[in-house]
């Protein structure tokens, strides 16, 4: 089974949207299709902006157990100073370089822009859909 990194947004935008290709994507997730890779940085952006988005507590609580139970856990080995122009997602690039994740799955424009960190490939839900397709 292949790695995946899911940025928030992907999370926020499948709440919003539950018909939507991010909601795909996460359905994805929660039938084990892949396997989701999170940190502790991670997690803790997950649940800050969840809860600013107004999501309610428990569903976050709850998102927050099904990752627990189900990802794969790494501590980032090295700190990566890549993007300079929004540096809080370098901690996408950290946490796949502790393992082998197959793809970053983003909207995010400074993740995007690289296109590629590494052997990982950052891509859109859209990509993402179509390449398991």
């Amino acid at each position: 089974m292949f790695k995946v990194i899911i940025d928030t947004n992907i999370f926020i935008a499948a709440y919003f949207k539950s018909t939507g290709t991010c909601a795909k994507v996460v359905d994805l997730w929660t039938a084990r299709v892949f396997q989701l890779v999170v940190s502790d940085e991670i997690l803790d952006e997950y649940e800050e902006v969840l809860l600013r988005k107004d999501i309610s507590p428990k569903l976050v609580k709850d998102l927050n157990t099904a990752i627990l139970q189900s990802a794969v856990y790494v501590i980032p080995s090295k700190r990566i100073r890549l993007i300079n122009d929004d540096p809080e997602d370098n901690k996408f690039l950290e946490c796949a370089e502790s393992t082998e994740v197959k793809y970053i799955i983003s909207g995010d424009k400074h993740l995007k822009k690289l296109g590629k960190y590494k052997s990982t490939r950052i891509i859109s839900p859209q990509q993402f859909l179509q390449i398991l397709a």
